[in-house]
Protein backbone atom coordinates (compact mmCIF):
# COMPACT_ATOMS: atom_id res chain seq x y z
CA UNK A 1 0.00 0.00 0.00
CA UNK A 2 3.17 2.65 1.05
CA UNK A 3 4.25 1.30 -3.04
CA UNK A 4 1.24 2.52 -4.22
CA UNK A 5 0.79 6.15 -2.08
CA UNK A 6 4.75 6.88 -2.91
CA UNK A 7 4.48 5.83 -6.96
CA UNK A 8 1.09 8.01 -6.80
CA UNK A 9 2.61 10.68 -5.52
CA UNK A 10 5.80 10.76 -7.76
CA UNK A 11 3.03 10.54 -10.78
CA UNK A 12 1.35 13.88 -9.78
CA UNK A 13 4.81 15.89 -9.19
CA UNK A 14 5.76 14.49 -12.79
CA UNK A 15 2.84 15.19 -14.40
CA UNK A 16 2.72 18.92 -12.79
CA UNK A 17 6.81 19.19 -14.03
CA UNK A 18 5.95 18.04 -17.29
CA UNK A 19 2.89 21.07 -17.35
CA UNK A 20 4.70 23.71 -17.04
CA UNK A 21 4.28 27.09 -18.41
CA UNK A 22 7.34 29.08 -18.18
CA UNK A 23 11.16 28.50 -18.84
CA UNK A 24 13.39 30.45 -16.73
CA UNK A 25 15.93 32.16 -18.04
CA UNK A 26 19.05 34.41 -16.97
CA UNK A 27 16.63 36.22 -14.99
CA UNK A 28 13.59 35.95 -16.96
CA UNK A 29 10.80 33.80 -16.56
CA UNK A 30 9.09 33.45 -20.64
CA UNK A 31 5.74 31.42 -21.24
CA UNK A 32 6.45 28.06 -23.14
CA UNK A 33 4.38 29.54 -25.88
CA UNK A 34 7.01 32.19 -26.93
CA UNK A 35 10.00 29.60 -26.50
CA UNK A 36 10.60 28.25 -29.95
CA UNK A 37 14.60 26.42 -28.63
CA UNK A 38 15.26 26.74 -24.93
CA UNK A 39 19.26 27.38 -24.03
CA UNK A 40 19.78 23.74 -22.92
CA UNK A 41 18.39 22.41 -25.82
CA UNK A 42 21.02 24.21 -28.02
CA UNK A 43 23.48 21.44 -29.83
CA UNK A 44 26.33 21.13 -28.44
CA UNK A 45 29.64 23.32 -30.07
CA UNK A 46 26.99 25.30 -31.38
CA UNK A 47 27.41 28.48 -28.62
CA UNK A 48 29.42 29.63 -26.92
CA UNK A 49 29.85 27.63 -23.69
CA UNK A 50 29.40 31.08 -21.68
CA UNK A 51 26.91 32.87 -23.87
CA UNK A 52 24.03 30.21 -24.95
CA UNK A 53 20.68 32.74 -25.86
CA UNK A 54 17.10 31.21 -26.06
CA UNK A 55 15.42 31.47 -29.48
CA UNK A 56 11.97 33.16 -29.21
CA UNK A 57 8.83 33.43 -31.26
CA UNK A 58 6.02 35.60 -31.11
CA UNK A 59 2.81 35.46 -33.58
CA UNK A 60 2.75 37.99 -36.11
CA UNK A 61 -0.94 38.92 -35.17
CA UNK A 62 0.37 40.23 -32.26
CA UNK A 63 2.67 41.96 -32.97
CA UNK A 64 0.27 44.02 -35.16
CA UNK A 65 -1.83 44.56 -32.18
CA UNK A 66 1.07 46.26 -30.55
CA UNK A 67 2.65 47.88 -33.73
CA UNK A 68 -0.42 48.50 -36.31
CA UNK A 69 1.70 49.96 -38.54
CA UNK A 70 3.33 45.99 -39.01
CA UNK A 71 3.09 44.49 -42.59
CA UNK A 72 2.14 40.71 -41.85
CA UNK A 73 4.53 38.53 -44.68
CA UNK A 74 1.71 38.11 -47.90
CA UNK A 75 2.44 34.36 -47.06
CA UNK A 76 0.16 34.76 -44.10
CA UNK A 77 0.60 34.92 -40.46
CA UNK A 78 3.15 33.58 -39.04
CA UNK A 79 5.65 33.85 -36.44
CA UNK A 80 9.08 35.55 -35.80
CA UNK A 81 11.47 34.61 -34.20
CA UNK A 82 14.12 36.58 -32.58
CA UNK A 83 17.33 35.49 -29.83
CA UNK A 84 17.52 36.47 -26.52
CA UNK A 85 21.28 36.46 -25.19
CA UNK A 86 22.29 35.85 -21.33
CA UNK A 87 23.72 39.57 -21.04
CA UNK A 88 24.24 42.54 -23.14
CA UNK A 89 26.44 42.65 -26.15
CA UNK A 90 29.86 44.08 -26.72
CA UNK A 91 27.98 46.22 -29.80
CA UNK A 92 31.00 48.19 -30.21
CA UNK A 93 33.24 45.20 -31.10
CA UNK A 94 30.72 43.46 -33.38
CA UNK A 95 30.16 47.26 -35.57
CA UNK A 96 33.89 47.72 -35.42
CA UNK A 97 34.82 44.11 -36.86
CA UNK A 98 32.11 44.19 -39.42
CA UNK A 99 33.47 47.72 -40.48
CA UNK A 100 36.66 46.75 -40.45
CA UNK A 101 36.27 44.55 -43.77
CA UNK A 102 34.28 47.47 -45.34
CA UNK A 103 36.71 49.83 -47.68
CA UNK A 104 34.46 53.29 -47.27
CA UNK A 105 34.89 53.78 -50.62
CA UNK A 106 32.07 56.55 -51.11
CA UNK A 107 31.02 55.37 -54.57
CA UNK A 108 29.49 52.49 -52.56
CA UNK A 109 27.42 54.52 -50.05
CA UNK A 110 23.99 55.75 -50.44
CA UNK A 111 20.88 56.65 -48.18
CA UNK A 112 18.56 54.16 -46.50
CA UNK A 113 15.06 54.77 -48.14
CA UNK A 114 13.86 53.47 -44.08
CA UNK A 115 15.45 55.17 -41.95
CA UNK A 116 17.77 57.95 -41.27
CA UNK A 117 20.83 55.45 -41.56
CA UNK A 118 23.00 55.04 -44.69
CA UNK A 119 23.70 52.09 -46.61
CA UNK A 120 27.04 51.08 -47.05
CA UNK A 121 26.78 48.31 -50.48
CA UNK A 122 29.27 45.37 -50.26
CA UNK A 123 27.59 43.97 -53.48
CA UNK A 124 24.18 45.32 -55.10
CA UNK A 125 21.99 43.39 -53.46
CA UNK A 126 24.26 43.37 -50.09
CA UNK A 127 24.79 46.63 -47.73
CA UNK A 128 25.53 47.58 -43.93
CA UNK A 129 23.08 49.54 -42.33
CA UNK A 130 25.55 52.26 -40.41
CA UNK A 131 24.53 55.33 -38.22
CA UNK A 132 27.30 58.02 -38.64
CA UNK A 133 27.70 60.43 -35.51
CA UNK A 134 30.12 62.69 -34.85
CA UNK A 135 32.00 61.38 -37.61
CA UNK A 136 31.79 57.90 -35.60
CA UNK A 137 29.86 54.87 -37.86
CA UNK A 138 27.99 52.41 -35.91
CA UNK A 139 26.34 49.16 -37.74
CA UNK A 140 23.03 49.07 -36.84
CA UNK A 141 22.24 45.88 -38.95
CA UNK A 142 23.38 44.01 -42.25
CA UNK A 143 21.22 43.61 -44.97
CA UNK A 144 20.19 41.89 -48.45
CA UNK A 145 17.77 41.63 -50.84
CA UNK A 146 16.02 37.93 -50.49
CA UNK A 147 13.04 35.96 -51.83
CA UNK A 148 12.36 33.77 -55.30
CA UNK A 149 12.97 37.50 -57.37
CA UNK A 150 15.45 39.07 -54.77
CA UNK A 151 13.24 41.84 -54.47
CA UNK A 152 12.52 41.66 -50.26
CA UNK A 153 14.86 43.80 -48.70
CA UNK A 154 16.09 42.29 -45.31
CA UNK A 155 17.96 42.82 -42.31
CA UNK A 156 19.68 41.13 -39.36
CA UNK A 157 20.00 43.52 -36.02
CA UNK A 158 22.09 42.85 -33.39
CA UNK A 159 21.06 45.37 -29.88
CA UNK A 160 21.07 45.48 -26.33
CA UNK A 161 17.72 45.52 -25.09
CA UNK A 162 16.92 46.08 -21.30
CA UNK A 163 19.97 44.39 -20.34
CA UNK A 164 19.68 41.73 -22.71
CA UNK A 165 21.25 41.20 -26.08
CA UNK A 166 18.99 40.69 -28.74
CA UNK A 167 19.31 39.42 -32.38
CA UNK A 168 15.92 39.40 -34.85
CA UNK A 169 15.44 40.16 -38.98
CA UNK A 170 13.23 42.42 -40.30
CA UNK A 171 11.65 42.38 -43.96
CA UNK A 172 10.29 45.03 -46.38
CA UNK A 173 8.26 48.07 -45.34
CA UNK A 174 8.43 46.71 -41.32
CA UNK A 175 12.32 47.76 -41.63
CA UNK A 176 10.71 51.73 -40.94
CA UNK A 177 9.43 49.98 -37.47
CA UNK A 178 12.90 49.12 -35.96
CA UNK A 179 12.01 51.47 -33.25
CA UNK A 180 8.91 50.09 -32.68
CA UNK A 181 9.93 46.32 -32.46
CA UNK A 182 12.97 47.42 -30.28
CA UNK A 183 10.25 48.86 -27.70
CA UNK A 184 7.77 45.59 -28.50
CA UNK A 185 10.79 43.57 -27.57
CA UNK A 186 11.85 45.84 -24.01
CA UNK A 187 7.96 45.59 -23.31
CA UNK A 188 8.22 41.14 -23.63
CA UNK A 189 11.35 41.12 -21.45
CA UNK A 190 9.90 43.60 -18.70
CA UNK A 191 7.47 41.50 -18.74
CA UNK A 192 9.54 38.48 -18.09
CA UNK A 193 11.71 39.74 -15.73
CA UNK A 194 11.35 37.88 -12.35
CA UNK A 195 9.44 39.75 -10.19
Amino acid sequence: MKYWKLMSIIFTVSACNAETTDIEFSGLTIPKEYVLQAADDSPKGVHDDQEIPIALVVSEEEIKREIPGYQIASRGAQELSFVVYQRVLNIKEISDSVLAGFSGDQEKIGPDEHSQNKRYYRSSDNWLLISELNGERYLIGQCGRTGIFGNVEGCDFKKNINGYGVSYHLEGGNLALVKEFDEFIAAKIESWKAQ
